[in-house]
Order: C-alpha cells, then sequence, then structure tokens
C-alpha cells in the first residue's frame, strides 16, 4: 500500500466552509460595453461555482504565509468582495487564453476520448492512469494539492458539439490532497468537494491494474450531491495558472 497526504491540508481547515449553493441572479461575470459606461451580466451563480472554490482554496492554501478560508458558512452574496473573487477564479479555472490547452478544451477532448485504446489513440483508461495520475501524485508527494477535473457522463462523439457544450454543465471541480494506491493497484484519491464542505470522506476511485480496458469512477459522496446524482467517466488534472491574491477582507489573515 502507498499513501501519501498533503501536509497541513484538510477540507474542514482549508477548503471553503459554505456550500456550492448559490439563488440565482448572482452573475458570473460581468463584460463592461465599450463606451457606455455600462456592463453586461454572463452566467449565473445558481449553475455552480465548484471550479472558482477549488482556486480560491487553493489560493490561500499555496499563499506564503498561508492564509486563512473565509469564516463565512453561507454562500456570499453577489457583488460581496468574496463572491466576485470565487466568480472570477471560476473564470480563471477555464484557462480560455490558452486555447485548445486550456481546461475546457480538455473536458471536451476527454468526453470524446475512446472506451477502449485504439489504433494510436490512448482509451480514456490509459489516459487516466498513465498521464493525469502521474501529475496529480506529483503534486501530492510534493505537498501541493492538485485541482481536478471530473468529465460527465458517458462518451460523446467527437462531432456532436452540442451535446458537448450542454455536458460541460454537468461536469464537476474537486480538490485532490491524498491518495492511497493498494497492492492490486486500485487508486483512491482523496478530495475536498466544494458541494460538501468539512467532509473528509469523499473520495474518487479506480481500478489502475488494466488501464487499456473502460474504467470505472466510483465517487463516494461526490455523485449523490450533483444535481440528479451526476456519473463521470473520468478525471484530469488541471492546469492551475499563477494564483490570485484575494482581496482585502476575504482572508481573516495567516494560517
Amino acid at each position: 500500500m502507498a499513501s501519501k497526504r498533503v501536509a497541513g491540508f484538510s477540507p474542514d481547515t482549508n477548503g471553503m466552509r459554505f456550500t456550492n449553493h448559490f439563488p440565482a441572479g448572482i452573475p458570473i461575470v460581468n463584460v463592461p460595453l465599450p463606451g457606455t459606461g455600462r456592463s453586461i451580466s454572463l452566467g449565473d451563480a445558481s449553475n455552480g461555482v465548484c471550479g472558482g472554490m477549488v482556486y480560491a482554496a487553493l489560493d490561500l492554501f499555496l499563499a506564503r504565509p498561508r492564509l486563512r478560508v473565509p469564516e463565512a458558512t453561507t454562500p456570499p452574496v453577489g457583488g460581496s468582495n468574496l463572491m466576485t473573487y470565487v466568480a472570477g477564479r471560476l473564470i480563471d479555472s477555464f484557462a480560455l487564453a490558452h486555447g485548445a490547452k486550456s481546461n475546457v478544451a480538455r473536458y471536451l477532448r476527454m468526453m470524446s476520448t475512446p472506451d477502449r485504446d485504439e489504433f494510436l489513440i490512448d482509451g480514456i483508461g490509459t489516459v487516466m492512469g498513465q498521464q493525469e495520475w502521474p501529475r496529480i501524485k506529483r503534486d501530492i508527494d510534493a505537498d501541493r494539492p492538485s485541482p481536478l477535473g471530473l468529465v460527465a457522463g458517458g462518451h460523446v462523439s467527437r462531432l456532436d458539439l452540442s451535446a458537448k457544450i450542454d455536458r460541460l454543465g454537468h461536469c464537476h471541480q474537486v480538490l485532490a490532497y491524498g491518495y492511497d494506491v493498494d497492492d492490486a493497484h486500485r487508486l483512491t484519491l482523496h478530495v475536498y468537494d466544494p458541494n460538501d464542505p468539512g467532509t473528509d470522506t469523499s473520495t474518487i476511485e479506480i481500478d489502475l491494474s488494466h488501464p487499456s480496458a473502460p474504467p470505472t469512477l466510483v465517487t463516494q459522496r461526490i455523485s449523490s450531491r450533483i444535481a440528479g446524482n451526476g456519473t463521470f467517466r473520468a478525471f484530469f488534472r488541471h492546469d492551475y495558472y499563477a494564483p490570485v491574491p484575494p482581496p482585502a477582507g476575504v482572508s481573516p489573515g495567516p494560517a
């Protein structure tokens, strides 16, 4: 058995204390209209801001000195410093400026990755076991939590763009802070789930012993807290770019 936990990280201490459930009407981003002094609102926090909560928690943990998470136990209101910060980090988590290498593009590609290895094409099990898992392991071994994207549902045709766009709204983000690999090569990732604050029993399990076969993800607690009890076919390590210092008043101070 191989095991590792990120030193100093636990969901009840370093995860946001409020849950990822917001009322309708809080925009994710306001886009200014040049020359008008006005802006239009895009997105709605009621659809979830899991990526922003994961990135904000990681920002605070990696800050030097390390910063404590906000004391708020209820979701922040629209227009507050905390809501603006979390919503901004959600947009950052998409990494849209990186084009075909963005995190959004990776969700779309993994929706269409074959269930099994094909000629010159890695299947989803090989991608997770031989490409994504080593990256996650390196993070955790270095005492750095690893942000993960969870790809919703089953396989989607590469050409079915409308289905992929719809499926994006059912994907999810969590933050891995530990792993166990048993002698049978079954991997368990321990994660902070923004939908389940303060809980240290949220996990992702996968059998790595036969990566070329169609894998099955077992998500303890995670799926039950997704609207409609959504399922996931894959995970990948999110590319996390330069942390953003939280605005004044968001963190209570050094941890």
